[in-house]
């Protein structure tokens, strides 16, 4: 797959969240005292032939703690969580509203990742709007 057709891969497996952050699917939560809704997309994963992307059972949950921890002001927040494993070398990426997210990074990285000699990477994207 050359470069073009993944970031086109990438960047549609965001717009469904995005779209419904405006309507539909909703999950409700109060992160900062206030009410938000969040729009979670799914796990998206790739790897390399023979390799299957291993999702640790208790990432989602620490995801979502470290969010509810954050001090949310705005009407609307995106956060993009990516990690990645190239023979046992690890990269660990969060954003928070397009800011590098050392919150994100550190909980990222408190998990436990199984090591795989090949290529396997996990994302997640999430919306959160104010209601």
């Amino acid at each position: 797959m050359d470069r073009i057709q993944i970031r086109i891969s990438v960047r549609l497996r965001r717009l469904p969240i995005l779209l419904c952050s405006f309507r539909g699917n909703r999950i409700a939560g109060r992160p900062s005292g206030r009410r938000y809704t969040a729009f979670i997309g799914n796990f998206g994963t790739r790897g390399s032939e023979g390799v299957t992307a291993d999702i640790p059972a208790d990432l989602f949950a620490q995801l979502e703690n470290v969010i509810k921890l954050d001090s949310l002001t705005g009407d609307l927040h995106w956060f993009r969580f990516f990690f990645c494993n190239v023979a046992g070398q690890r990269t660990f990426e969060s954003l928070k509203d397009n800011e590098t997210w050392g919150a994100g990074t550190r909980c990222l990285e408190s998990v436990q990742w199984a090591d795989s000699m090949g290529y396997y990477s996990v994302r997640l994207f999430v919306v959160l709007r104010a209601s």
